[in-house]
């Protein structure tokens, strides 16, 4: 299976803590479309034989486009990749306050079945620090608009970690979310990252960041919380109802391949033929890695001049492969199935895998049983630091 992942770079304002590509600017939608609608036609050679399971609209803000804007882009999807099509997942992300009930049963009309809304808070001053164009309430009438509309499956991003936000704060939006009853959950610490508001205010002192151990306590304070309504813990930062993991992201960790379009969209391949750009050639069956220009004026040029618009390729050396089966295996409780990995990698791979996992399995961070290699719920809040111990 493949996914296809669409990156809509166009927000009304940014969040303070965003360090994803966009633009606040709205005056090249109608040449970004017609861009994307080039770049969607190049790279069909891309996926030739693959059935495409999930399609991702992200961002930036998608549920900025209008319905007819939409429906070109799902059109055009349909019209070169519809024999390959077995979709199951169609995701937009949005914001709750550009939701109404018209604009999602439309959506729901051409082939979405899946909303994510970033809610971060149920606290409104939380929202006013973090840059959201939200209230809590209008949160709460999103998820009813999207009932009425059809969605079965509807997810919500909560934040935790905020430098100004007490643990009865936190507790409070922890059960507005649980209540609601959606089908997922993600939940992901406060992270400060490259040039953006947020790491200016903590560099000039206007916030105290959190400690590691505040910022732990809250997070073992979700995942119980969450658990006790029923909802399973299937990545570091992701839980679902049964049957609603996310099919796209699941992707990711799992190194299905995946193609992105739009400005500083990631690909993933593995290529059943050659592919050459930029002059880097990658041969049959070599896995590798791209990604496009992370600026929207450079992408609407090379697009216009029936160019590719990558930024950046690499193609994946056998220490890449390993770390990245490594880290991406172990953000998940499914861990890692070790006769995959020594069918990827070799026996000689696999016996430095356990060898370096060894402490950490007598420290009940991870554990080895029936053939996998996975984190415990201890070790889930402290992987990234054992994921790096253990690379090469």
């Amino acid at each position: 299976m493949a996914g296809l992942y669409i990156h809509i770079p166009f927000c009304k304002s940014r969040c303070i803590y965003c360090d994803f590509y966009s633009t606040i600017s709205q005056t090249s939608r109608a040449l970004f479309i017609e861009a994307l609608l080039k770049e969607l036609e190049l790279k069909k050679t891309f996926i030739e034989s693959i059935p495409i399971e999930t399609i991702y609209f992200g961002g930036g803000t998608p549920s900025l486009l209008t319905i007819n804007e939409l429906r070109l882009i799902m059109d055009k999807l349909r019209s070169l990749y519809d024999s390959l099509f077995k979709l199951t997942e169609v995701t937009l992300e949005a914001n709750p306050d550009d939701l109404s009930l018209a604009y999602l049963k439309q959506l729901y009309e051409i082939g979405f079945n899946r909303i994510s809304m970033g809610v971060q808070s149920f606290i409104d001053s939380e929202l006013l620090f973090l840059g959201r164009r939200h209230t809590a309430t209008q949160v709460t009438e999103s998820v009813e608009l999207a009932r009425k509309a059809g969605f079965s499956n509807i997810s919500l991003d909560l934040i935790y970690g905020l430098p100004q936000s007490s643990f009865k704060q936190l507790t409070y939006s922890v059960q507005q979310l649980c209540a609601l009853g959606v089908e997922h959950i993600s939940a992901y610490a406060l992270t400060y990252e490259g040039n953006t508001p947020l790491v200016n205010k903590a560099s000039r002192g206007e916030i105290t960041i959190k400690s590691d151990e505040n910022v732990a306590t809250e997070y073992q304070f979700i995942v119980e919380s969450l658990a006790g309504k029923g909802y399973y813990h299937y990545e570091i930062s992701n839980f679902a109802q049964n049957g609603f993991e996310a099919k796209h992201n699941s992707s990711y960790w799992h190194r299905v391949p995946y193609i992105g379009f739009g400005p500083s969209a990631h690909s993933f391949i593995c290529p059943t033929q050659h592919i050459r750009y930029k002059g880097v050639s990658f041969l049959p069956m070599q896995e590798a890695r791209f990604a496009n220009v992370a600026n929207l004026k450079s992408y609407i040029a090379m697009l216009s001049q029936n160019q590719l618009p990558i930024g950046f390729s690499e193609a994946l050396t056998n220490i890449d492969r390993y770390n990245e089966i490594v880290m991406l295996g172990l953000r998940t409780k499914a861990g890692i199935d070790l006769m995959y990995f020594e069918q990827q990698m070799g026996k000689e791979q696999l016996q430095t895998l356990l060898s370096k996992a060894t402490p950490f399995i007598r420290q009940q961070i991870l554990c080895c049983n029936n053939n996998t290699l996975y984190p415990t719920d201890k070790g889930m809040f402290l992987i990234d630091g054992v994921i790096a111990e253990l690379f090469i």
